[in-house]
């Protein structure tokens, strides 16, 4: 049986990062890798007043999301991921009960 999985994946942009030129990248790397990807349901991002970014993404199961990870964290993930600060990535996977 498959079963949907949510990752949420919050971080903060590098402060020499601006919002409107990340927007073009998120809309890239959607595009490019995720809307490429076997499994996806849906993906969006968005910012909090605090400027904490999530970007939400549900997948069809746990494969799906695992090899978009890999994807991600490859080449076609650098650019976007060169935009975030390290050390404010917090991803989280929830499985439907």
């Amino acid at each position: 049986m498959i079963y949907p999985v949510i990752e949420i994946m919050t971080y903060r942009l590098r402060d020499d990062v601006d919002a409107e030129a990340f927007s073009v990248l998120d809309e890239e790397v959607q595009t490019s890798l995720y809307y490429q990807q076997r499994g996806l349901v849906r993906r969006t991002t968005a910012r909090s007043t605090d400027d904490t970014v999530v970007s939400i993404t549900v997948w069809s199961n746990v494969e799906a999301a695992n090899a978009a990870h890999a994807l991600f964290l490859g080449p076609t993930g650098a650019t976007f991921r060169g935009a975030i600060a390290e050390s404010s990535i917090d991803v989280r996977r929830y499985e439907n009960l």
